[in-house]
């Protein structure tokens, strides 16, 4: 446990949309930031360093070293995301960028004396999911490089042999603030009115707020017990559909009228599979993508909230004026 006000800490990836976020709420509890940056940027931060994790471990370990010079906790988020047009994925690349960055943090970490680090992994070192929502316990079988660099990481950062302290963090879909990800892709797709209207298919995902993972990853820190894992969701379960009804809706727009059927899709994305075999390049609609957008993947987040008492402050149906601006007509 650390507390971080007045103290000083380090965020790496902290140009990122959530590591921005992060940034602000750390300086607003009065805690001094340092960014840990590719490149120099201006941002919520007081203090940068410059590292590249994509660079040879002797030039890499003298410039994390002097990075975490005086800092109190390090919050990981730096790496290579999860990217939704690759056809294949080059584990080496992920775990260099992913899991062994972990490692080097941790070391350097440790020769300054920090006291913990936050890292913030995700719920693909679990694997793909489905309509049950899956516990910190549950068995973990990640299908793809991402997933797999991930799950490396965790066991890097839960080492008990190492010296710094580490917490993860499995961050399910993460919405809102200056996200581009799926959600922030989606919503502009249906205010453009390019989203076909979805069949009624049930389906759960877990989603959360990144104002809510930020809260959570300094709640961690402070205060998990040593070596802890948390899956992080805002507590809801969301079928696609009723997201796409409830942006309509924030647009002050009539009630979709009809469905494009399941097997329609279906159908359109067996045809992509073939055209993107063809091509070697993703097709806009293929299976992964089709269950990406009506597949389940639910997550259960009642460890974080038993333990450390976390409750989210948002859902994504309460975000959507932030999606859509003054847009929206909620």
């Amino acid at each position: 446990m650390v507390e971080l006000a007045g103290k000083r800490v380090l965020v790496s990836g902290a140009n990122g949309f959530i590591g921005r976020t992060l940034c602000a709420q750390l300086q607003a509890r009065g805690v001094t930031v340092r960014a840990l940056l590719r490149q120099p940027a201006e941002g919520p931060w007081d203090e940068d360093a410059l590292a590249d994790f994509d660079q040879p471990e002797a030039t890499l370990i003298p410039q994390l070293q002097i990075a975490c010079a005086d800092v109190a906790a390090i919050f990981h988020l730096a790496g290579k995301a999860h990217a939704l047009d690759e056809r294949s994925q080059d584990p080496e690349i992920y775990d260099r960028l992913n899991a062994h960055s972990t490692r080097l943090l941790m070391a350097a970490g440790a020769d300054c004396g920090v006291q913990r680090l936050a890292l913030f992994s995700s719920i693909k070192a679990m694997g793909e999911g489905g309509p049950a929502a899956l516990n910190e316990s549950a068995p973990c079988d990640p299908q793809t490089a991402y997933g797999r660099s991930k799950l490396l990481a965790e066991s890097f950062a839960l080492d008990p042999a190492e010296k710094v302290d580490g917490v993860a963090l499995r961050l399910s879909m993460v919405y809102g603030g200056e996200s581009k990800g799926n959600m922030a892709r989606m919503a502009d797709a249906v205010r453009r009115n390019r989203f076909p209207p979805l069949p009624k298919v049930d389906n759960a995902r877990a989603m959360i707020h990144v104002a809510d993972v930020c809260a959570a990853a300094i709640l961690a820190v402070e205060q998990a017990p040593p070596r802890s894992l948390y899956i992080l969701t805002d507590g809801q379960q969301y079928a696609t559909w009723r997201i796409q009804d409830a942006m309509v809706a924030a647009l002050g727009r009539p009630a979709l009228g009809w469905r494009v059927p399941y097997g329609l899709l279906r159908a359109i994305a067996l045809a992509g599979d073939l055209l993107g075999a063809l091509l070697r390049r993703r097709a806009p609609l293929d299976s992964d993508a089709l269950d990406k957008l009506l597949g389940s993947a639910n997550y259960d987040s009642g460890k974080i909230r038993r333990e450390l008492g976390f409750v989210p402050q948002h859902t994504l149906y309460s975000a959507l004026p932030e999606l859509f601006g003054e847009e929206a007509g909620v």
